[in-house]
């Protein structure tokens, strides 16, 4: 319980290091505008699955034995493929969604699509580092799904301290970059540590569709 309470404190340090950093060197800028709702959209994206995994698949991940079970495996490969459906539209769609943006908020058309491709490679990045953070934490790892969220915002931080030049766009990468980083950590990691059983699980789709309408419902309001 300590080791995640340190792992969670310093996840927020982190990101309100970022957060400090990213408003002295944009401020209110049009440009920090375009970041902050592309970015919050994709975090909100990411966020509204990685619920769904938690809530619905989590509870039915670990057999008695230890042991993952391949039913609620089988329904993470689904919500995975759900969710790099979901990156894929969005950055194929980058163009005609700036376009909106644009005019809603009066913000550069060609930055922001810039900016929404990136978002959704965070977007898939940050849902598949939550996914494997709460099968961590399934198991029993309380220190490294904690601390593994520090990263993107260290990465980002340390390439606008380092790169004095670098725009919102950049500032976005790095945060992907660091997301990708995020995942690959907690990937090698758990391989170390799983189990995979045969027991079998009750069925999951009933579940899943209502507690992913219900966060759908949530966040729309």
């Amino acid at each position: 319980m300590r080791r995640a309470t340190i792992g969670t404190w310093l996840n927020y340090a982190t990101s309100i290091g970022f957060q400090v950093l990213f408003a002295s060197r944009f401020g209110t800028s049009h440009a920090a505008t375009a970041f902050v709702i592309v970015f919050s959209a994709a975090i909100s994206m990411s966020g509204l699955l990685i619920s769904t995994v938690q809530s619905v698949a989590v509870p039915r991940l670990v057999a008695p034995d230890g042991r993952l079970l391949p039913r609620t495996l089988r329904f993470l490969g689904v919500v995975t493929a759900l969710a790099g459906l979901l990156s894929l539209s969005t950055a194929l769609l980058a163009e005609p969604a700036a376009a909106v943006l644009a005019k809603l908020a009066s913000i550069d058309q060609a930055q922001t699509s810039e900016l929404v491709r990136w978002g959704a490679v965070a977007l898939f990045a940050q849902f598949l580092a939550g996914e494997l953070a709460a099968v961590s934490l399934s198991i029993g790892d309380r220190l490294i799904p904690t601390v593994a969220p520090t990263i993107p915002s260290i990465v980002a931080g340390a390439a606008l301290l380092v790169q004095q030049s670098a725009g919102v766009v950049t500032a976005l990468q790095w945060i992907a970059i660091g997301s990708v980083l995020q995942v690959t950590m907690l990937a090698i990691l758990l391989s170390r540590r799983v189990r995979f059983g045969s027991a079998l699980t009750p069925p999951l789709t009933s579940a899943a569709l209502m507690m992913l309408g219900a966060y759908v419902l949530l966040t729309s309001i």
